[in-house]
């Protein structure tokens, strides 16, 4: 059998925003599929201050975090990108002005405005559970300072906007005003909080495990990514074998190569398990 690269998105993926919690099956997945020799990174649209140690007890080889522009293999940091500068501060005066709530994943800590504060507080984290990285945003935001208590030399270390509006017209505004030195989109979500996210142009998951994939010499050939959301995209159809979770955005189902069952429904242990990966 040949050793698999297997990058796992975490929220509606990985972490199952019902419960809180890694599925047991998934958990015995990974674990068996590491013992058969085969390398397992996290692949996330979350930053380091979202991710913690919340996952070291899984045998993992690296992270790929805040959707490309933070990479570490064996605790050992291979890549950073930073967010440019005259764009952070665009998008900053822009969603302050327009009252749009956001927060800025950086590469030590995150940030969480007053506006998304609000919204949060407003918002019942069991409305977002069919919306994983809405979920996403509620439950980690108390590992976030908030943005009255930023610094300027903080802005160097930003790697990623997410964006939260009752106001879909303002945030597509903003979308289409973008510099090109940053890109950006909305999610489709079933709840009444448009969110986004807005990364620098050229840095995608995709970006990250291709960059994974040429540090450990690995071939593309037997890659395999897992996800579920729109920021999943580039990587399932990136990667060899692109897996979506049952519960996933139809969007992203149409470009997997294999929808496997939902997370609740121990779709990741199914998925490894057909793959031939335990």
């Amino acid at each position: 059998m040949n050793k698999k690269a297997i990058f796992l998105d975490i929220d509606g993926t990985l972490f199952d925003h019902n419960t809180n919690s890694i599925p047991e099956s998934a958990i015995f997945a990974i674990q068996s599929a590491k013992q058969n020799g085969h390398f397992i990174f996290i692949c996330t649209g979350r930053g380091i201050s979202e991710v913690g140690n919340d996952f070291s007890f899984l045998p993992l080889d690296g992270y790929i975090l805040s959707c490309g522009a933070n990479i570490s293999i064996h605790k050992k940091n291979i890549y950073t990108a930073s967010f440019p500068q005259d764009a952070l501060h665009y998008c900053v005066n822009f969603m302050k002005k327009h009252h749009i709530g956001f927060t800025l994943d950086g590469y030590s800590k995150s940030f969480l405005d007053g506006e998304a504060y609000d919204m949060f507080h407003s918002f019942k984290l069991g409305q977002a559970n069919n919306d994983s990285e809405l979920a996403r945003a509620l439950l980690n935001e108390n590992k976030m300072f908030h943005f009255s208590s930023i610094k300027s030399i903080d802005y160097y270390s930003i790697l990623k906007i997410s964006l939260f509006s009752k106001n879909r017209k303002v945030c597509e505004k903003l979308m289409q005003s973008l510099p090109n030195t940053i890109t950006g989109f909305l999610n489709t979500s079933t709840s009444s909080l448009t969110h986004g996210e807005i990364m620098i142009n050229g840095v995608t998951k995709a970006t990250g495990i291709k960059k994974v994939l040429n540090y450990i010499r690995f071939p593309i050939e037997d890659s395999i990514a897992f996800g579920d959301s729109l920021n999943d995209i580039e990587m399932l159809k990136f990667s060899n074998i692109g897996v979506c979770m049952g519960n996933g955005d139809k969007e992203v189902k149409k470009v997997a190569d294999f929808v496997t069952k939902s997370i609740d429904k121990n779709g990741l242990y199914y998925a490894f398990l057909k793959l031939k990966l335990l």
